[in-house]
């Protein structure tokens, strides 16, 4: 039986030309790997490339196409649950938790940062966990569940100030002052 790894799938560049947008190069490139990863009846295509498929999906997150980044958080929960890859799931839980958010479905976005604020609390993944906290305490203000938000940020504030993480101190702190 043959193998098959995505080092095989190669990202060709040469169609892409200098003078596209960033956009439009990311979302190329995105597409590219996308194309690489959908074959879901690739066996080894499980939990293996459950990190990778997160970040594809925060890329599609970023690139504005919900759609697809729900798409990929959900396979990337999946495929971390069957590997027992918690903090991948818990990665893939808070991005989709934060789409959800930006497009204002607080309903479902809560449960999602929620359960990801758990399990990062159960691994000691303080970064990870100062985040979940900015995410819920930005999910809280838009409800507007003021006091929740502000317990929340205030949480990410000490947890960025403990692990020495200035910048993002001043990300949250910009939203305690707006």
């Amino acid at each position: 039986m043959a193998s098959h790894s995505l080092q095989d799938e190669r990202i060709n560049l040469a169609h892409l030309s200098a003078d596209q947008s960033p956009s439009a190069l990311a979302t190329a490139l995105a597409e590219q790997a996308y194309r690489a990863i959908a074959d879901t009846s690739r066996p080894e295509y499980t939990g293996r490339f459950a990190f990778f498929i997160q970040l594809l999906a925060q890329t599609y997150t970023n690139l504005g196409n919900a759609e697809r980044a729900t798409e990929l958080y959900e396979r990337a929960i999946a495929f971390a649950e069957e590997s027992h890859y918690v903090q991948v799931k818990a990665k893939a839980l808070l991005g989709w938790g934060q789409l959800l958010r930006q497009v204002g479905d607080i309903d479902q976005a809560m449960p999602n940062i929620s359960l990801a604020l758990e399990l990062f609390e159960d691994l000691g993944a303080q970064s990870d966990l100062a985040e979940a906290h900015f995410q819920l305490g930005l999910a809280y203000q838009a409800q507007p569940t003021i006091a929740l938000a502000q317990t929340h940020l205030a949480a990410a504030v000490k947890i960025f100030e403990a692990i020495q993480a200035p910048r993002q101190v001043a990300k949250v702190q910009a939203t305690l002052r707006a």
